[in-house]
């Protein structure tokens, strides 16, 4: 008994070639031709009835192409209908039969495959997506970062004061507060190149642009707004002017907010 049967896949398709039929069913391949040939209508009820012509072997000596039938496996079951049940025959339709379902589950299995690999691709695109998400937020904390060190950096390079006790002064409205504020900070570089009437002229302009922003300014913003450039001894005037000209808040971590 034969126990399989060559079974194609051409354009997406399972077929079996009725040189196969003749063989399993111990015909000769023209007997089942001349079949297909005339029952052609039947068969092409079930699709289209496909062949191929073969050109003779280059070795062979004359010789006509010959025609090769491809049946899908309803136009299979429909032919070995019109041969008689032979024990040969009878044995060849469970072979083809058994041929076709192996097919079928290697394809099914293919397209399983097919699937759980499309799967495993949307969750490797979901992680990447999450990780650049991730990431973005890393490097936005780092920014964030980065901007609170060059502040600190910047207060360290002019007179910045330091905390020197346990306490901050939020607002310093009289001499008295000015005077705590004074003790509660120090300087890290010394007073040097003062110019009286510059510095008025400097007092005036940051009580000018306070004056527009009620919310208070940074350090930084502030001396980027002013006509003057960022120094040791324009950060210093802004200090001295604390409690007499505009007050000063202390922002751990965040740098220090002018305000009138």
């Amino acid at each position: 008994m034969q126990e399989i049967v060559r079974i194609e896949f051409i354009e997406g398709e399972a077929v079996v070639s009725h040189e196969q039929l003749a063989e399993g069913m111990g015909m000769k391949s023209l007997h089942v031709r001349k079949l297909l040939d005339k029952h052609r209508g039947d068969f092409e009820q079930f699709g289209v009835l496909s062949f191929e012509m073969t050109k003779p072997l280059d070795e062979s000596s004359g010789g006509r192409p010959a025609k090769i039938y491809y049946l899908n496996e309803q136009q299979a079951t429909l032919a070995l209908t019109y041969f008689r049940n032979s024990e040969t025959v009878r044995a060849f339709k469970i072979a083809l039969v058994k041929s076709f379902y192996k097919m079928k589950s290697q394809l099914t299995q293919g397209d399983s495959g097919v699937s759980q690999a499309l799967q495993v691709i949307a969750e490797s695109q979901h992680q990447m997506a999450n990780g650049f998400a991730s990431m973005a937020k890393s490097i936005q904390v780092l920014s964030d970062g980065q901007a609170q060190i060059v502040e600190l950096v910047n207060q360290l390079q002019s007179n910045t004061p330091v905390r020197t006790r346990v306490g901050y002064i939020d607002s310093a409205s009289d001499a008295k507060s000015a005077n705590a504020l004074k003790e509660s900070l120090s300087c890290i570089n010394p007073e040097h190149n003062d110019n009286e009437d510059e510095r008025m002229m400097f007092t005036e302009n940051i009580i000018q642009i306070l004056k527009a922003y009620d919310v208070g300014l940074t350090q930084t913003q502030l001396l980027d707004k002013s006509d003057y450039r960022a120094s040791v001894r324009t950060r210093r005037w802004l200090q001295n002017g604390v409690g007499v000209y505009w007050n000063m808040k202390i922002r751990p971590g965040r740098g220090y907010l002018y305000y009138l």
